[in-house]
């Protein structure tokens, strides 16, 4: 079970004939992280894979001690990877030397955080910054007496041999031991005296971006699933216009096209800084959200991939301010886009959850320094995780969970949350739920609360009720949403020519959502078998409208073609 480089390794392997019987003790070792080092080593116990950090530290002294750092390769990767975001001090200093004596560069990197330099910057949380786990081991000098303004080490020791350990006990401290491990991992090839030095850690260097300017990441967007209507050469933008003027025009396409061109440099601007990590994301951001606005959402999800893990703090995350370089909508956007890419929507729900303590971990630093504004803006996106965490509950088809984890939001006092409770109640076939939740919006806002009954009449088919509800609604509410109501209710009350009449009307005033064309052509459908021929004079109608930011291009989808 043990390795043969511990103490009582060799005197038992030095054991002549004729020496006296000799007994193996193991001094000074705790007992119970003895214990489960045997059950992790033979697999016997699964709650052995839940240690937390004080435990995984006094598993690794015995690992380290008595050479099994290979038997233990597989486990110590999963436990590091489940505290990769310790934020507690003593947490991080265990896991430290965890990673350290379990020989795990990456683990140790991410864990290190240069606690040193932390202490002299912490105003600035510079806490993304790791440390090679091979430049620890070889240094000769203290690496906050390199960051300007910091008081030199009085000692040039590591912080992680023992006998200068505050955290350990005297019983657990064995500098022999240390000596001896040191002198068994140290490399057998000495270094130069001409190696390159560490760089600073308070050096600024810019991140490299180029693995996202390939040109293999992005599809090529095919028209063929563009009506006809809106390829007229003539309606067209400018192929030189700017990509805020495309996106000002609701000309997605081209705008998404444009992004492309400027990242790969295959556009007449020519290419672009791969260290402009400003730029790169926000063309980046440009692309996703255009594909998934013209109906291309599952290459958004393919390119996406390209990130990889947005919480790589050594390639996403400021080495000078500590400030993540992903923009806080790509983030958002990237963890749909990845759990549809990679078909793991738990994987989400996870994400959501990860940025929203991010975001109270913001909203409590804005609080303390008094700036209202910053504490706004942060209580809007934590409001708005926790919409999306209900979303990818209800595509995990988890339409209970995601019920009642509304139910744990609060209203913001628009009225918004209580209509998307209702909405997700009668998705669920409870219109008593949903009535509840429009008597919660009548407090803030008559007009919800008039919506939502509407619909819950519509649930109910009482159609009768459900008209004169959204006629009057009407007079006090412009929503293109209460004209299409208004038509369905028409439609299943046999009046389908007048339900016909509202949503051309609706087009004419120049509305073109999806759900307002999807149901115009379904009113064709209904009203004659050549149906055809009026979604084409459709799709010619919308695209003479006036260009929008809702969007001018539209799909074959759309009209139902």
């Amino acid at each position: 079970m043990f390795g043969p480089n511990f103490e009582e390794g060799d005197r038992l392997r030095n054991r002549q004939p004729g020496d006296p019987e000799m007994v193996l003790e193991l001094p000074d070792d705790d007992p119970l992280a003895f214990d489960n080092t045997i059950l992790v080593l033979y697999g016997s116990d699964p709650s052995t894979q839940d240690c937390d950090p004080d435990d995984i530290q006094k598993i690794s002294i015995l690992v380290d001690k008595y050479d099994m750092v290979s038997r233990f390769a597989f486990a110590s990767v999963y436990w590091f990877a489940k505290y990769a975001w310790a934020d507690d001090p003593e947490e991080t200093w265990q896991l430290t030397t965890a990673a350290y004596w379990m020989q795990n560069p990456d683990a140790f990197f991410t864990f290190m955080a240069i606690e040193e330099q932390r202490v002299h910057k912490l105003a600035n949380e510079v806490k993304g910054k790791g440390l090679c786990l091979s430049c620890f081991g070889r240094t000769n000098h203290g690496f906050t007496s390199r960051v300007k303004g910091s008081r030199p080490r009085s000692s040039t020791k590591g912080p992680l041999d023992l006998d200068d350990d505050p955290l350990l006990s005297p019983q657990q401290a064995t500098p022999q031991r240390v000596v001896t491990h040191r002198n068994r991992i140290s490399s057998p090839h000495p270094r130069s005296s001409t190696a390159t030095p560490v760089s600073q850690l308070g050096e600024a260097r810019p991140k490299d971006f180029s693995f996202l300017l390939r040109p293999e990441i992005y599809h090529p967007l095919t028209p063929l699933n563009v009506p006809v209507a809106f390829r007229n050469p003539q309606k067209q933008p400018n192929p030189e216009a700017p990509i805020e003027e495309l996106l000002a025009s609701g000309h997605f396409r081209a705008a998404a096209i444009a992004a492309v061109q400027e990242l790969t440099g295959s556009g007449a601007s020519g290419g672009i800084n791969p260290t402009d990590s400003k730029r790169i994301f926000e063309l980046l951001y440009t692309r996703l959200a255009c594909l998934t606005l013209i109906d291309a959402t599952p290459l958004a999800a393919q390119e996406v991939k390209a990130l990889e893990d947005l919480n790589d703090i050594r390639r996403y995350v400021d080495e000078t301010t500590g400030e993540h370089l992903v923009p806080w909508e790509l983030r958002v956007l990237n963890v749909r886009l990845q759990s549809l890419g990679f078909g793991d929507y738990r994987r989400a729900v996870m994400s959501y959850h990860d940025l929203a303590r991010e975001a109270r971990d913001r909203i409590s630093k804005a609080a303390a320094q008094h700036d209202n504004s910053a504490r706004e803006l942060w209580k809007a996106r934590l409001y708005d995780l926790g919409i999306q965490v209900a979303g990818a509950l209800i595509e995990l088809e988890d339409l209970t969970g995601a019920a009642h984890h509304l139910s744990t939001l609060r209203d913001r006092g628009d009225g918004k949350m209580a209509l998307t409770k209702a909405l997700l109640w009668l998705h669920l076939g409870d219109v008593e739920s949903a009535r509840s939740c429009a008597r919660q919006a009548m407090e803030n806002d008559e007009n919800v609360e008039k919506l939502i009954l509407a619909l819950c009449d519509m649930a109910d088919a009482e159609y009768e009720t459900a008209l004169e509800a959204w006629k009057e609604l009407k007079e006090s509410l412009d929503d293109e949403m209460v004209g299409v109501n208004t038509a369905v209710c028409l439609l299943y009350l046999g009046r389908i020519q007048e339900g016909r009449a509202v949503l051309e009307g609706l087009v004419d005033s120049g509305l073109s959502s999806h759900t307002l064309l999807f149901n115009l052509s379904t009113m064709y459908e209904l009203c004659t078998e050549r149906h055809k021929n009026l979604k084409l004079k459709l799709t010619e109608r919308v695209a003479g409208l006036e260009a929008s930011t809702a969007g001018w291009e539209k799909t074959n989808s759309d009209f139902k073609l």
